[in-house]
């Protein structure tokens, strides 16, 4: 599928999920977004052609009841047409994976809902600027491998938040103490992926408050 006609979708306004990932489209026009009103589920993964054409880009794609939106490595000039702001606010699950976010490129705001968020390899550096964000969020799932990860604001960050799940694979962390106010805080942590970093010691109250661990 290297192209998707309008006129194919124009009048399937039921439809609750719409997944066109690894087709590699040359060209899609958002206005087919404006037909589905009751979308909870859209992948759009593995589009990312360097030539994509975009048709009325003008316009913001906006749902209200979408659930899990996933966009690993989908196409920057479609991404940046989402309304992460303030149309999103239903949203669950968010994969923004293996797509270059570098610079702030992406306000992710309101997403008060959210629960897993995955930022793999997004040449995102982690800090203190996103507590804002993950402040409002409840329980929530992380994957921030293969990022570039500033540890001393980081602990504080997600000293502000529950997490359930995280993944810092490959984040070149070099001492747990760098992470201990994040175990500490977050009790009901069960999954920990801390593969492919430069740890050298562990020591045993690093985990004292995690006994809902189940995967290290």
């Amino acid at each position: 599928l290297t192209k998707i006609n309008l006129e194919l979708f124009k009048n399937l306004t039921s439809l609750t999920s719409f997944d066109i990932g690894n087709n590699f489209l040359d060209e899609i026009d958002i206005t087919i977004f404006s037909y589905f009103k009751k979308l909870e589920h859209l992948n759009l993964n593995n589009n990312n052609k360097k030539n994509l054409l975009i048709k009325e880009k003008q316009h913001m794609i906006k749902f209200n009841n979408l659930k899990r939106l996933y966009l690993n490595n989908t196409s920057f000039d479609l991404i940046k047409l989402f309304d992460f702001s303030s149309t999103l606010g239903s949203l669950e699950e968010l994969d923004l994976s293996f797509n270059d976010l570098s610079g702030d490129k992406i306000r992710l705001k309101n997403l008060n809902n959210l629960k897993t968020l995955k930022i793999k390899n997004t040449n995102q550096i982690i800090s203190s600027k996103h507590i804002d964000f993950f402040k409002k969020s409840k329980q929530i799932q992380l994957d921030l491998s293969k990022n570039f990860i500033f540890y001393q604001n980081f602990s504080f960050l997600l000293n502000s938040i529950n997490l359930l799940k995280i993944s810092l694979a490959y984040t070149n962390i070099t001492d747990l103490e760098q992470i201990t106010n994040m175990l500490n805080s977050n009790i009901l942590l069960d999954y920990l992926d801390l593969s492919y970093n430069k740890i050298k010691l562990i020591k045993r109250f690093y985990f004292e408050k995690n006994s809902n661990l189940q995967y290290v």
